[in-house]
């Protein structure tokens, strides 16, 4: 995937209705469902540390994007059903309320440039509490959310993906890259 299609991808997730599956190709045989605020960012620069050694520390997040976007791909729920019948499919799972905390965290409350919910407002606004935050995500129809806010529940009923804990991160990265570090966190 050219990395203009990745950007063209990663803006059509954001659009509530839109339910697309960022998937990571580590090889012919083995598949990470990338959900927000469970390991994206150490997933993406553990493949990056394997692909360019420790060149990478000192990339801009933009410039690991592009280097990234061959080895994405986004599906439909179909598809990925699909995909995890024949090949090893891991999705890193956090709990929900534990994602839209870290979410909050970064997205509304250290906010350091554009607003990341703007097809939201002001129904989701910069600088608003924690509570009310939640209140209000969780008063959204599962349809109408983007990627950040939505339970993923549907993944969880395709009985061949195979689930990893959140603070198991960092020993499946040493297993399938052969390399430990957990490279971003939000303290959340």
């Amino acid at each position: 995937m050219s990395y203009y299609i990745y950007i063209f991808f990663t803006l059509l997730q954001k659009i509530p209705g839109i339910t697309l599956y960022q998937l990571v190709m580590l090889n012919d045989n083995c598949v990470i469902v990338m959900v927000p605020k469970c390991g994206t960012r150490s997933i993406r620069d553990a493949l990056l540390h394997v692909k360019l050694g420790k060149k990478n520390q000192y990339l801009s997040a933009s410039k690991k994007n592009l280097i990234t976007a061959p080895f994405y791909k986004f599906v439909t729920l179909s598809k990925l059903k699909k995909i995890a019948q024949t090949k090893s499919v891991y999705v890193i799972h956090r709990e929900w309320n534990d994602r839209i905390k870290s979410c909050w965290r970064q997205k509304i409350d250290r906010q350091e440039s554009y607003f990341y919910f703007w097809q939201y407002y002001p129904f989701l606004r910069p600088g608003m509490s924690f509570s009310s935050f939640e209140k209000r995500v969780k008063s959204m129809p599962e349809r109408f959310r983007e990627k950040h806010f939505m339970s993923y529940a549907d993944l969880y009923s395709i009985p061949e993906l195979k689930r990893i804990d959140l603070g198991s991160l960092d020993n499946f990265l040493n297993d399938k890259f052969g390399v430990s570090y957990i490279s971003n966190t939000t303290n959340a």
